[in-house]
């Protein structure tokens, strides 16, 4: 054997055992390698590759049967990251799902990268390998629903926290009416305990008298958004309280009713002071009534006095400035002026004091 045909057969060892070291490392790393040829659209997966894409050794693999496996919402991406690896003569690295001939997903992630490109600077091929990471996703969507029930379970503590701390009571019902909640400022309130509200009906917590009215505005929630009103509370074996109530409707992203929340405030003391105002604005209007009243019997008694004594008055004075003008002396006609004189200071006396009676100061 000559030293070339030596050296060949070294070369062809080398690279068989380059090989099956490749070969060991892509098994041990549970990966599939594939190839292909855009010119000739030749596409050579390894049996891994086709075990994890799910394409049987029967088949011709060609890039149409590959897209047409990947899930539909990634399709896009990978189509785009295979173009600009292809424009750009550069490499790629995607995850995407393939659907399994049984329907089941699967999680892939590629690399590939373009390789050998001509004097005109044209892409000669591509290659690359890929690998199941479907446990990696489903743990880490394991992960994340963990993660999303914690910050779940938080809130709900901390709205609890929230909701039990609150001056208002707050009361939960179902879909039917029935309570499924209320917080501690609810049962102070109505007087009773959890136990003996929860699982009632919700016009039950409500006084027998405002059952009606209130049950209409409640059945209206299933078409408005929110009611504002006022009724009393049904308490045991004492008086019931006011309340202002704000109830909404709890519906989900398709407007369905889940349940119906109330928040209410005590407002027993503001109805009574409300009461005592109204009580007080009535008692000043009858006085304001029976004032008036008696304005008016009092211009009635001045109109008569003036009918009475002014007119007469007046009149008498008439009577005098006639004297004067018919005196038979001088005598005579100032005994009538100074009649007349005196009378008519009287009257503007009289008249004087009458019109400080009509506008006291």
């Amino acid at each position: 054997m000559t030293a070339s045909a030596r050296r060949i057969q070294q070369l062809l060892s080398w690279l068989g055992d380059r090989d099956r070291q490749l070969q060991l490392a892509l098994d041990a790393a549970e990966l599939g390698t594939w190839n292909w040829d855009p010119s000739t659209n030749e596409l050579v997966w390894s049996d891994r590759c086709r075990t994890l894409i799910g394409v049987s050794a029967a088949e011709t693999p060609t890039v149409d049967t590959f897209l047409k496996l990947v899930h539909a919402d990634d399709r896009p991406a990978v189509e785009h990251a295979i173009a600009s690896a292809l424009r750009d003569g550069d490499s790629y690295s995607i995850e995407y799902r393939i659907v399994l001939p049984d329907g089941d997903i699967r999680w892939l992630h590629s690399l590939g990268r373009v390789h050998r490109t001509d004097s005109h600077g044209r892409t000669l091929g591509m290659s690359g390998v890929v690998r199941d990471v479907t446990v990696a996703h489903r743990q880490e969507q394991y992960l994340e629903q963990l993660r999303r029930q914690d910050a779940q379970q938080r809130i709900d503590q901390r709205y609890r926290l929230l909701v039990d701390t609150l001056p208002l009571g707050i009361m939960l019902s179902d879909p039917d009416g029935v309570v499924t909640y209320v917080n501690p400022a609810w049962t102070i309130l109505g007087a009773t305990r959890r136990e003996q509200v929860i699982g009632q009906e919700q016009m039950g917590v409500v006084h027998p008298q405002d059952r009606v009215r209130v049950h209409s505005l409640w059945q209206r929630l299933r078409q408005e958004l929110t009611a504002d009103f006022e009724f009393r509370v049904a308490a045991e074996g004492g008086e019931p309280r006011w309340v202002r109530c704000i109830s909404t409707a709890l519906r989900d992203g398709n407007g369905i009713v889940l349940g119906f929340a109330h928040a209410c405030a005590d407002i027993s003391g503001h109805r009574q002071q409300r009461a005592a105002i109204e009580l007080r604005h009535d008692q000043v209007l009858g006085l304001a009534h029976r004032l008036q009243r008696l304005r008016q019997s009092e211009r009635l008694d001045l109109a008569g006095l003036l009918q009475r004594e002014i007119v007469r008055d007046l009149g008498t004075a008439r009577d005098a400035l006639a004297a004067i003008e018919n005196a038979a002396s001088l005598h005579d006609a100032r005994s009538a002026a100074s009649r007349a004189v005196a009378l008519i200071a009287s009257t503007t006396e009289r008249l004087r004091r009458i019109v400080h009676e009509l506008n006291p100061p």
